[in-house]
């Protein structure tokens, strides 16, 4: 499931919006002050394992660097809003939106999902994870039984031959 999947399924409910703020593509709610992205996530993902996070299966663009790094700032201190724009450390204006990724890890049968919040990239990698939340953990997707259900609709007869 990519941004487009979350954005057909929240669009628009309890707040949920289609946000591409900063060339990011996102969904956010704005009276939270949070945005989520999407991302493919290694084996780690919906685990607890030592104080292993999950980390991203391909390097991320400035973007999400700026975005974690926005993370950061909030953690740190609650700076205030000049116009509606915060202001990093470095000078740098944010949307003040917290970003929190939906990480997901899918190979074969195996589905996890969870929502983290990251406080640092390093070289294109999520890294320092503050918080997880389990979506789906190890063990807990059961895939959907698709044999033998009767949705392909009507059958239709029809008899293919060369064209005279």
């Amino acid at each position: 499931m990519g941004v487009r999947a979350f954005r057909e399924v929240f669009g628009g409910k309890q707040g949920w919006d289609k946000n591409e703020s900063g060339g990011f593509s996102t969904i956010a709610n704005h009276k939270l002050g949070i945005r989520i992205a999407v991302t493919n996530a290694d084996e780690i993902t919906g685990m607890v394992k030592e104080d292993l996070a999950p980390q991203n299966r391909l390097p991320k663009g400035t973007t999400a660097e700026r975005a974690v790094t926005i993370n950061q700032v909030i953690d740190q201190m609650a700076l205030p809003l000049v116009g509606g724009v915060m202001t990093t450390a470095e000078g740098a204006s944010t949307d003040g939106f917290q970003t929190w990724h939906f990480c997901i890890y899918i190979k074969g049968d195996d589905v996890r999902a969870e929502l983290s919040r990251f406080n640092g990239c390093t070289d294109g990698f999520l890294s320092d994870c503050r918080e997880r939340i389990f979506i789906v953990g190890d063990g807990e997707w059961t895939a959907p039984d698709i044999r033998g259900t009767d949705d392909s609709g009507p059958e239709f007869n029809f008899e293919i031959r060369r064209k005279q």
